[in-house]
């Protein structure tokens, strides 16, 4: 969507420039030229997302995790911007363009680096816990149920750190309600065993040992900044932040309570509110 709003917003100051100050005659050769080249980076584009929409039957996604998979648009992209500015007659309009692109893409890759850089944090807190509490250690199979995450955890990165934490992968943390599922069918052929961190896991024991609830405390560009610095060179005062910036709550489960929570989950009507009223009070 960001893509194509770029795109028609050059279409229209296109229009309305050459309406003002049309290229000569003797121009005719460099604005064919320019056209060839845009025509060359729709079909690099074109190629570029190509792949994924007969795998997956879906647009590209530019930003967060998937964004991944907009690495093969950059030349196609590139070129056709470039040439589309490049129409323009006027030098000033040109420039501004161009500069008007760097700052949004500026503004762009440092806001997501935040994101992602708490999100690294927001790990690390999680991944402080697992490694320091003693519950999650003798244990092997949890619920975790996020607040305040800024992006969404999934179930591979929760086993991954705990891989760093404790040097073993005998471990399955669900990631939220539908995580469940996962422990339901889990048998000694699931794809998630060999694949995700947790090698060793026991998979024939379906009693979860636990819920752990997170509640991150949302920190804010500036507050990431000044970590970000005491991670470089406060090593400790960085270490005491990841320690506290979090309210991490263990909630050890019976064999009774398990099963009625995942009972519950077999019905529908296992909900959010509810493992939060039941058990994190």
């Amino acid at each position: 969507m960001g893509l194509t709003a770029v795109l028609l917003c050059l279409i229209v100051l296109i229009a309305i420039t050459n309406k003002k100050s049309q290229p000569k005659a003797e121009n005719k050769p460099a604005v064919n030229k320019c056209l060839g080249m845009i025509l060359l980076g729709c079909t690099a584009f074109y190629f570029g997302v190509f792949p994924y929409l007969v795998k997956r039957g879906q647009a590209v996604e530019s930003v967060l995790i998937l964004g991944r998979d907009s690495l093969l648009l950059g030349i196609g992209t590139a070129i056709i911007i470039y040439y589309t500015v490049k129409l323009l007659a006027n030098f000033r309009v040109k420039r501004g363009i161009l500069l008007l692109i760097v700052v949004l893409g500026i503004a762009h890759f440092n806001y997501y680096y935040m994101t992602w850089q708490e999100c690294y944090y927001q790990q690390l807190q999680l991944r402080s816990e697992i490694e320091n509490n003693e519950h999650i250690i003798d244990n092997d199979t949890f619920l975790v149920m996020f607040s305040n995450d800024v992006v969404s955890t999934h179930f591979y990165q929760i086993n991954g750190n705990s891989w760093r934490a404790t040097g073993t992968q005998n471990r399955f943390y669900m990631s939220g309600i539908n995580d469940i599922q996962y422990l339901i069918d889990m048998d000694e052929n699931s794809w998630i065993l060999n694949a995700y961190c947790m090698r060793d896991y026991d998979y024939k024991d379906k009693t979860i040992d636990g819920i752990i609830f997170v509640d991150y405390h949302p920190a804010g560009s500036k507050v990431i900044l000044k970590e970000k610095a005491y991670e470089l060179f406060k090593k400790e005062e960085f270490e005491k932040w990841i320690d506290t910036a979090a309210d991490i709550k263990y909630v050890p489960l019976s064999e009774t309570d398990s099963d009625y929570i995942v009972d519950l989950f077999k019905e529908g009507n296992l909900t959010r509110d509810m493992l939060y009223n039941s058990y994190s009070k």
